[in-house]
């Protein structure tokens, strides 16, 4: 009886309706459809939802900055959630606000094809400007040598990554040819102070790669006054 009251008047539950017992019994039904499954999450969680994503925390985050409700399991019933994710009722954190994620090529054969990397013999001479840039902030900032390579693919969402083991990419297919002939400037700073970042967090949001983005900035200011850049 229950499953059949909320198959046939789903559009018309209220927010009390979501919270009581005879709900969330028939959404966890066999027999549940997925329209209705859809209109009760719409109730209880708005439009704008994802599940809880452990494969990516900082996509989590993201997704309550940008107004999504970030639904926990413990908030519905094993059969609940079984019915809501066959309904395509709500979809993982990590597929709707994905992180950025540090690009390597492993693990998918058509993005390790040569033609995705730039070997250094066609580099562009703004390109190792750049990358001559790169590693000298680096070493100056993070008293750290790093790699710096540069790809062109579109398996590499942002313009640049830089992760474990101190390997900086550039993504000459985001950033653009016009962005590397225009040299080393303010716009270049700008980016590096991103990347380098994540030295010591991998987490946009977090409160150490703020504090890390602060005393980058902080030390290039002070290396430049005393005209080492």
């Amino acid at each position: 009886m229950r499953v059949a009251i909320l198959n046939q008047m789903h559009a018309q539950l209220g927010p009390d309706d979501v919270n009581s017992e005879w709900a969330e019994t028939a959404i966890a039904s066999p027999d549940c459809r997925p329209e209705a499954m859809r209109s009760y999450l719409n109730t209880r969680f708005g439009k704008k939802r994802v599940s809880f994503d452990p494969s990516d925390p900082e996509a989590n985050k993201l997704a309550v900055s940008q107004g999504y409700t970030v639904v926990h399991g413990s908030m519905m019933s094993a059969g609940a959630w079984k019915n809501a994710r066959s309904a395509q009722a709500i979809l993982p954190a990590g597929q709707v606000t994905p992180s950025a994620r540090t690009w390597t090529g492993e693990g998918n054969p058509e993005a390790v094809a040569f033609d995705n990397w730039i070997p250094e013999s066609q580099w562009t001479e703004g390109m190792r400007a750049i990358a001559d840039c790169a590693r000298r902030v680096a070493y100056k900032v993070l008293s750290r040598t790093i790699t710096v390579k540069f790809c062109a693919t579109p398996h590499h969402l942002g313009k640049a990554s830089y992760g474990p083991g101190g390997e900086l990419i550039f993504n000459k297919l985001r950033l653009g040819a016009e962005w590397f002939k225009r040299g080393v400037r303010e716009e270049v700073f700008q980016l590096l102070i991103h990347e380098l970042a994540h030295e010591f967090s991998s987490d946009h949001l977090s409160s150490d790669y703020h504090e890390a983005l602060c005393r980058i900035g902080a030390r290039m200011f002070t290396l430049a006054r005393q005209g080492e850049f």
